[in-house]
């Protein structure tokens, strides 16, 4: 099989396909995902100092899914999260091509407004990042970094999202005490809120679970499949027990002589079930990666 032509599964509903079991928990075999794609990759390539780490990248992703990508480490993961929301822009060297799309936008082009860019797509990454001020302070400051300002505004905000992430019940009490005095659990779903509260269509959570102990990584897990089909999600995770549990889509990546290159993409069932390339098999399997 071609690795440049990566093999797409094109049926959105796999649990109708013959020979298909029953394995739960996956997600429910009713479609979630909105038939629109909202995000579409077109030979997206991604170089750092003159360095190929990930190459040729097509794909499009629906919105409303939970899309996992999975692989081994260094194949191209956190740079093709990364590209989604022009972070690799703060990388010296760091070069991208070919075509990259939310919706209509080109997110490539030089004229994208990166400040609305970045409030339409969140990112959370693997180790939480509060900042060192108060939780109040921590969901105030993007908000009034883009404009909003009144006080009754702010705190409606600030509750409601901190219901959206389970929080609110454990910290309104203490909303001015310092951020880092949460535990690791918390302070991830105070990351989580800080990106909610700019009311973004994407959120990208590169293994947002690999520092949390399992209770909390439970927690979040739940709360990400909650947020299906209010936003278009990507988490990349090495867990593969975590991409079973709460994926709609798996995108496979693996690394060849050092280049990050995409291998299958399709619904979770499909992959976990019947991967179409030996790569994936072997993977998914535990005998390679």
């Amino acid at each position: 099989m071609d690795i440049m032509q990566p093999p797409f599964r094109i049926n959105p509903e796999p649990n109708k396909r013959a020979g298909f079991r029953a394995w739960p928990p996956y997600p429910s075999a009713e479609p979630c995902c909105e038939p629109i794609t909202h995000i579409r990759a077109k030979n997206l390539s991604i170089a750092y100092q003159g360095h190929q780490a990930l190459r040729d990248v097509t794909l499009e992703i629906n919105r409303g899914c939970i899309t996992a990508l999975v692989g081994p480490s260094g194949c191209g993961k956190t740079s093709f999260l990364m590209s989604l929301n022009r972070l690799t822009d703060l990388i010296p060297g760091c070069q991208v091509s070919g075509n990259l799309n939310i919706n209509e936008l080109d997110i490539l082009a030089p004229t994208t407004d990166l400040l609305q860019l970045r409030r339409t797509v969140g990112m959370i990454f693997q180790k939480p990042t509060v900042f060192p001020f108060s939780i109040r302070k921590n969901l105030e400051l993007p908000l009034r970094e883009h404009g909003t300002h009144h006080r009754s505004l702010l705190n409606s905000t600030i509750e409601k999202v901190l219901q959206q992430v389970g929080l609110w019940h454990e910290v309104k009490g203490r909303l001015d005490h310092p951020a880092q005095a949460l535990s690791g659990g918390q302070q991830q779903r105070l990351c989580l809120a800080r990106a909610l509260v700019l009311s973004p269509d994407i959120l990208l959570l590169d293994e947002p679970c690999s520092a949390l102990d399992p209770l909390s990584s439970g927690i979040v897990e739940d709360l990400i499949v909650s947020l299906r089909s209010h936003f278009t999600v990507l988490i990349v995770t090495h867990n593969l027990a975590q991409a079973r549990r709460i994926a709609d889509h798996i995108a496979f990546f693996w690394s060849f002589e050092g280049v990050g290159k995409l291998v299958e993409y399709g619904p979770a069932q499909a992959i976990f079930e019947n991967p179409i390339h030996e790569l994936t098999a072997a993977y998914i399997s535990g005998t390679r990666g």
